[in-house]
């Protein structure tokens, strides 16, 4: 997967969107960015993003997810997957159905899934670093890449649905 380091967009979503409409990008291809000045939450929420947080968005092909996978449930399959990584570095996160990230009864997260043509664009933003008021920040201090390059292999290794729920 193509990955691209931006310093500040509007969204991540937005950004991977209108570039693979205009043809500029192409799945597989992922986008993070340092800073977001109108990230998207779901139900068309705006999504607080604060400067020193994760944001990124990826784009890939529906017929490269598991067969076993839904289209419906691929928020959740794409938040399962970052609790993996997340709790493999000690941390205590749980998730809210669908898509959001929460530690104790405070959201830390969220995920939001699109789909253009038959690809699906997924944007997940974490507090790592700061968080709006009623909200917390990742509980493990660890570095961006300590997330994103054990998140992006283990969504190459497209472990099923049934593998990913049955833990």
């Amino acid at each position: 997967m193509k990955i691209l380091s931006l310093e500040c967009v509007d969204s991540t979503q937005t950004y991977v969107l209108e570039g693979l409409k205009s043809g500029r990008l192409h799945a597989p291809v992922a986008v993070v960015a340092s800073e977001q000045t109108r990230g998207r939450g779901s139900r068309d929420n705006h999504w607080i993003s604060l400067k020193g947080n994760l944001f990124f968005s990826f784009a890939v092909a529906r017929d490269t997810l598991p067969d076993d996978l839904k289209l419906e449930s691929s928020s959740i399959y794409f938040s399962m997957l970052l609790k993996e990584v997340l709790l493999a570095q000690g941390s205590h996160v749980w998730l809210k159905w669908p898509n959001d990230f929460y530690l104790e009864e405070q959201k830390i997260g969220g995920t939001i899934t699109t789909l253009h043509n038959d690809i699906v664009i997924c944007g997940i933003g974490l507090n790592m670093a700061a968080a709006p008021q009623k909200s917390k920040t990742l509980d493990v201090s660890i570095k961006k890449s300590d997330i994103l390059t054990p998140y992006f292999t283990l969504l190459k290794s497209s472990p099923s649905w049934k593998q990913i729920f049955s833990k």
